[in-house]
């Protein structure tokens, strides 16, 4: 079987997980929900960053034959990267940003490197781990009622991607359309187009002024 000699390794990071039990569990609060956040910068440079959820990312590419998380972290350079460049592909593939119909110029991906990718994969690993072994030692309530939880801990089942680019050429105002790859599921999108002042000091101060709507 190809995943028998994953073993050994699989192993080492079940007993790894279980020598965490002590420490601060992973944060069950905090927004768990893929994102996307559209800005225009210069009236023509736009920058969306998607936060997503890697392992249904992961689950929905591989619906035919999913793959064991516990595998998944476990798995060679090369076969994660395989798995890295799927999730590359759906992107590149399926996701389209258009004002008044006109395509993104000079649109380029951003993606995290490999290391940062499996790193991603073992903490989640790692999570499910303590979970369950929290789970049988009745700790669970305990886990819920806390309310510490780093930044880190928030993140730590979602990956990033950014996308950039510039809107058309004599296109600054009209209909926006982005179309996601269907593999993410639900997500929430904020849109906003930030204005920059350069501003002079006079006798007294540095006075910024924002009218709020």
């Amino acid at each position: 079987m190809k995943y028998k000699s994953m073993i050994p390794g699989l192993i080492k990071l079940l007993l790894t997980g279980l020598l965490l039990l002590n420490s601060i569990g992973v944060g069950a609060h905090g927004l768990k929900i893929n994102t996307a956040q559209v800005n225009i910068r210069n009236d023509n440079h736009m920058i969306v960053r998607i936060r997503y959820d890697l392992m249904h990312f992961l689950h929905q590419l591989n619906q035919e034959k999913p793959l064991p998380l516990a595998f998944l972290a476990n798995m060679s350079d090369q076969q994660l990267e395989q798995q890295f460049e799927r999730i590359k592909a759906a992107f590149r593939d399926n996701l389209s940003i258009r004002l008044n119909n006109k395509p993104l110029q000079s649109m380029q991906f951003r993606f995290n490197s490999l290391p940062r990718f499996r790193a991603k994969i073992r903490e989640q690993f790692m999570q499910q781990t303590r979970q369950q072994a929290m789970q049988k030692n009745g700790q669970n309530k305990q886990q819920k009622k806390s309310q510490t939880h780093s930044h880190d801990d928030q993140q730590q089942t979602f990956h990033m991607v950014n996308v950039d680019g510039f809107l058309p050429a004599n296109h600054s105002n009209g209909n926006l359309a982005i179309d996601f790859p269907l593999e993410l599921g639900e997500i929430m999108v904020t849109y906003s187009k930030p204005v920059s002042q350069t501003l002079k000091a006079d006798a007294n101060t540095i006075r910024y002024r924002q009218v709020i709507h």
